[in-house]
This record gives C-alpha cells, structure tokens and sequence, in this order.
C-alpha cells in the first residue's frame, strides 16, 4: 500500500507518512482507467463510486487522494455550504462516511494515494508553489491537478470535479470531467451495459436527493441552543406554537449531530453549539 505507516487522528480521515518520499508509479493500474474523484466528489457521490467500482472493476480503478480527504475533513469542521437564506453550515457526511471508505482501501477495491506526501523531485511543484501556505480549497484542486499529471505518466486518467470550470486553463488538456460528462463517456466506450447506465444514474439522483436534504433541506432547521423551561412553560409554548415536542434521533456516523423529528418536520441539532442540551439518542425534546 502506498500509505506506509497509516493511522487516523481522532475522528478525522487524515493520513501522515512519517517522512516524504519520492513518487513511484501506483500497482495495478495496467489497462485501466484512473479515475480520480475529489474530494466534494467522494462525498456527494460515493454510493455511485461504490457501485461503479462493482460494476468496472476490470476497466476502471478508483483513485482516493489524501488532498481529497482532507478538503472532506476540512468542510465537514468549518462553514463551507452556503444555503439559499446565506448562512453556512458545516457539511453533513455520508451515512458511515469512514467506515465506508476505510473497507473499500482494506478490501483494495480502491488505491489509496498520499499525494501530499510525495515529492516527484527537489523543485516538486508541491514547493515551487508552496501549497502548504494555499488554503484547503485552493490545494485541493491544485493538487488533483497534480496527482492527475503524475499517474499519468503512466496510466490512463479521469479527474472528476463538480465544475469543469474552474480548471480549464490550468489543466492543460489533462481528462477533467463532471461526472455526467464521465458516465456518458464509459457508456459511449461500452464499458457498461445500458442497464448499469440507467441503474448508476438512479443512484446518482438518489445521491443527489440525500445530500440536499442533509444540508439544504427547508424543514431541516438550525435552533439556538436553548436553557432549561419550566413544564408550564412548555405547555404554554406547545399551546400557542411557539413551541413543538419531537424526539431526538442522534446521527450513527455522527454523535454530535441529529434531528428532532416532529408533527412539523425534522429539526438539524448540532450538540457542538449546545443543542442536545443534555438530551439523549431517543429522549422527547421539546425545541
């Protein structure tokens, strides 16, 4: 495997080698595709990379950068979804995110690449261009870029982005697709069956319907953490519908983060801002 001496911090999917060293060309990508989602990719979509991998395994391989993991991290902890009323919230991960991603890298249905760990040579474009003083958004997608250029030398390679925009003038006619672009083209090279095609598309809309509802969903709704009430003010809050009783049903990927599900919809509780208020998995809560 290239990652040597592999350990995960805390919660977090960070990986470290305890020393750089230089790149070598990844194993088992002969006759196959590369492809190399990023980071907002892995996440939005990684039910359809799952499926995916089952269903090319003899002419796609799947690529997961340590730059990818680390923007997955970084906008997991800091507000960097900005929803329609203009607030930002952290964003919300992948039902077993970790755990998900952790069995494909053990099972070696995909090759793991510590890309900011490498170094292809002394004046590596890692410190030419100082990535490590870029910010997490800005080294994410130079270092794609980067990844991209160096298992190209020896493989064939696909960099899927949510907007090829952004990398039009410097990816200097590498394979950057979005990832409607990228079915269309392995259907059209016959990699898979009309059928796979239709079925990953379903996937993709599935995926899609999950996201927007754990991030942008109206009824999924950001509470001030509140004190202690007495009962009779509970009562005359649920009377005059100030108030609504829900039960708090506590996230399995993520302990600090659940819904109070209610007759009036789901209501996102964040217990790093104090909103479980003592309250556990289960509890009736009144918000």
């Amino acid at each position: 495997s290239p990652w040597l001496y592999k350990h995960f911090i805390k919660e977090k999917l960070f990986v470290r080698e305890r020393y750089f060293r230089k790149f070598q060309p990844l194993k088992n990508t002969s006759g196959r595709i590369c492809v190399v989602p990023d980071g907002v990719m892995w996440r939005k979509y990684l039910k359809l990379w799952i499926q995916l991998n089952e269903k090319c395994t003899d002419s796609l391989v799947l690529i997961l950068l340590e730059s990818a993991l680390e923007l997955m991290d970084w906008r997991h902890v800091s507000l960097s979804v900005e929803r329609e009323d203009g607030k930002k919230i952290a964003e919300a991960i992948t039902f077993q995110e970790k755990k998900k991603l952790r069995k494909l890298i053990q099972d070696e249905k995909v090759i793991p690449f510590c890309d900011l760990c490498v170094r292809e040579e002394e004046c590596d474009e890692f410190n030419i261009f100082e990535y490590e003083s870029m910010s997490i958004i800005e080294r994410s997608g130079a270092a794609l870029l980067r990844a991209g250029r160096m298992i190209g030398m020896n493989s064939r390679v696909m960099l899927i982005v949510e907007s090829e925009e952004p990398y039009k003038i410097e990816s200097e006619g590498k394979n950057v697709a979005n990832l409607d672009t990228f079915l269309h083209y392995i259907f059209q090279s016959n990699l898979i069956s009309k059928d796979d095609f239709d079925e990953i598309e379903m996937t993709k809309l599935g995926c899609v319907e999950s996201y927007e509802k754990r991030n942008f969903t109206e009824t999924v709704n950001k509470l001030e953490a509140g004190s202690y009430i007495s009962d009779n003010e509970i009562k005359i809050g649920i009377r005059n519908g100030l108030l609504i009783k829900g039960k708090l049903d506590v996230m399995k990927e993520n302990a600090k983060e659940g819904f109070a599900l209610t007759s009036k919809g789901r209501f996102f509780l964040n217990d790093r801002e104090g909103h479980f208020n003592r309250a556990l998995h289960q509890d009736f809560v009144i918000v």
